[in-house]
């Protein structure tokens, strides 16, 4: 019956589409298209440069803000959903795994304001600092990007950035509640006097929902400040504080971003950036001795753009970071230093061509030199079509943990001994993107996209020979290899100014060399489609949005299997009054079994209801 259902929305779906011409009046204005407001959108993560959307030379998707609202997303998870080519794996504690074209989460760089965030463990990364009402947009890059910001820019790059600091008084406030006793809250305050201006905001997470054993209850506290020198000489600071407290687990973080932006002259601009973080990690679940973590990092990097004449944009840039580790399973407090340049030309060959040419170089204390480079291009063709395309080299650092991690004993699978390796070395691997899209009319886009990654050297583990009281030792070894290569395709439609289609489908494929096996939650075949009508008279706001997920494995050895899965969640949003908006929304429509059997992950449908101030 959840198939019927889901293929009845989907047939809906393309009926839309189809039934529309296919061509528009040369007169019509493009400004009166929903759909292509993304022209409007300005995307900085691609080259480290801004860049009109539809003229970013690299594969580029962005979730606005008015996105999130739409869909009522909770999470930076829920907003990263729905886009193609993307498998999001949420769990009750706000952590969630993103997963770019099959390969692990590891390979995907996730940034806050353009500094790298951290919070790994067992390759899920928190994306619950920030308050979702906070967020100013989201920029996804596919495909390589470590040219530019260096390690776990593999896959892709995820950018999430925060609100400016307003001009006026400004007041934002957030609360739902829903299935499993999971409330969510949020309020924000800006405003400035003078050259001075502020954002703050603060944000409470409460959940039961993944039962006994897995509650959790979290504080968020965040601020953005700026002193505007003038209109081209900005000092802003970023200050967040994170706490979280589960059963068995209790995480703390705090951070402080320092951004100086100087507009030298009329043809070129400078950045400085420093940044701190501390971050402290218990893990005291039953069965087995509890670990701590206390991680921290220092990061300061300069960047300098040029224009040259009227056809190269240079970008230089110098980074130096220093992380420090003390953990339960290592031995004293553990460093790395890691020092890094970069350059770009952002080269314009033609009014139809566009080239980037770019390298980096990262210097590590203990694994050495790391040089990587990049090449791609915008081909326009005519009016309306565009090419992209690019070769990319992508690199993984081993963590502090991989390398210097004691040998200790796991109870799982038998039972087992594991440990680090100081030896390790790390993975490379070679990006390919070509992308073609073309807008048939005003309202009416497509677009289809090829990537493929070749991975080397990859860390796995392997026995070493050695035993313990007849239990067998492993250790982290560079022994494999993979791949991982998908073909994308999408449709965006609009009809009138208040109703648009996004309809996407993605063919992946994944392996890993030495066993043959695919990457886990690794489906050959998906797709994804988002319908949105929005009434401005009366105030209203529906959205649908959908996945079709085909049959995939949940373990490296590929022995569990999950069946193909239908996720449906649908939205409604209706303004009361001026600044107040009431919501519901239904998550997981069809009762679909998204995860292994497991406590930790979210199964089943949920509700939730709230409201959203905004004066």
């Amino acid at each position: 019956m959840n198939r019927l259902r889901f293929a009845t929305l989907f047939v809906f779906v393309l009926f839309l589409l189809l039934s529309q011409p296919l061509l528009a009046k040369k007169n019509k204005k493009k400004e009166n298209n929903p759909v292509d407001i993304g022209k409007m959108e300005v995307v900085v993560t691609a080259t480290k440069t801004p860049h009109p959307l539809e003229n970013v030379p690299v594969s580029t998707a962005i979730i606005t803000d008015k996105n999130i609202k739409e869909i009522n997303a909770q999470n930076v998870g829920e907003a990263l959903r729905w886009l193609s080519g993307i498998n999001i794996r949420t769990n009750g504690y706000s952590r969630a795994t993103i997963k770019i074209h099959g390969l692990p989460s590891k390979y995907t760089l996730v940034l806050i304001d353009g500094q790298r965030l951290k919070g790994r463990h067992a390759d899920s990364i928190d994306i619950g600092q920030i308050p979702v009402d906070m967020i100013d947009r989201i920029e996804v890059v596919k495909g390589p990007a470590s040219v530019l910001y260096g390690s776990d820019a593999v896959a892709g790059v995820v950018n999430i950035i925060t609100k400016n600091p307003p001009d006026r008084s400004v007041f934002n406030g957030f609360a739902s509640y829903g299935t499993g006793n999971t409330l969510r809250s949020m309020i924000s305050y800006g405003g400035g006097f003078g050259k001075f201006h502020y954002l703050l905001g603060g944000s409470k997470n409460k959940s039961d929902n993944m039962g006994e054993g897995y509650g959790y209850d979290g504080y968020n506290a965040y601020g953005k400040t700026e002193y505007r020198f003038s209109e081209k000489n900005r000092l802003t600071l970023n200050s967040g504080y994170y706490y979280e407290k589960g059963d068995y687990l209790k995480d703390k973080r705090y951070n402080l971003n320092l951004n100086w932006d100087l507009t030298v002259d009329k043809n070129s601009y400078l950045k400085i950036k420093g940044f701190y973080l501390n971050s402290n990690r218990l893990d005291a679940r039953p069965g087995r001795a509890s670990r701590t973590w206390d991680e921290s990092t220092v990061r300061g990097e300069i960047q300098y753009v040029r224009l040259i004449g009227s056809h190269h944009l240079l970008t230089f840039g110098a980074e130096s970071r220093h992380d420090g580790i003390t953990y339960t399973l290592i031995e004293g407090r553990k460093f790395q230093h890691i020092n890094s340049f970069y350059a770009q030309d952002e080269a314009t060959i033609s009014k139809n061509l566009n080239l980037i040419l770019a390298f980096r170089t990262d210097n590590h204390n203990r694994w050495g030199t790391v040089f990587v480079p990049k090449i791609g291009a915008l081909v326009n063709i005519g009016d309306n079509t565009k090419i992209r395309t690019s070769v990319g080299k992508g690199f993984v650092a081993p963590t502090l943990s991989q390398l210097y991690e004691e040998t200790y004993y796991h109870p799982w699978a038998g039972g087992f001994w594991l440990g680090g390796n100081p030896d390790l070395k790390p993975e490379y691997s070679w990006g390919y993107n070509f992308e073609l899209e073309h807008r048939f009319a005003y309202d009416f886009g497509a677009r289809i996209s090829f990537f493929r990654n070749d991975l080397r050297n990859m860390i796995t583990t392997e026995k070493t020979g050695e035993y313990i009281d007849g239990i067998p030792i492993f250790k982290a070894v560079n022994v494999d290899k993979g791949m991982s290569q998908a073909v994308e395709l999408e449709f965006t439609k609009s009809l009138g100014r208040s109703f648009s289609v996004v309809v996407g489908y993605t063919h992946l494929q994944t392996k890993i060399s030495s066993t043959g096996n695919e990457f886990p939650y690794s489906p050959h075949h998906a797709v994804d489609f988002m319908m949105n009508y929005y009434n401005k008279k009366v105030g209203l706001n529906l959205n649908v949005a959908g996945k079709y997920l085909g049959k995939r494995y949940t373990n490296t050895s590929n022995t569990q299997m999950l069946s193909e899965s239908y996720l449906v969640d649908m939205t409604i949003n209706k303004r009361i009054y001026k600044g107040v908006n009431l919501f519901a929304s239904v998550a997981n429509l069809f009762n679909e079994k998204l995860e292994k059997e497991s406590n930790y992950f979210r199964q089943g449908r949920t509700y939730s209801a709230g409201l959203r101030l905004h004066f």
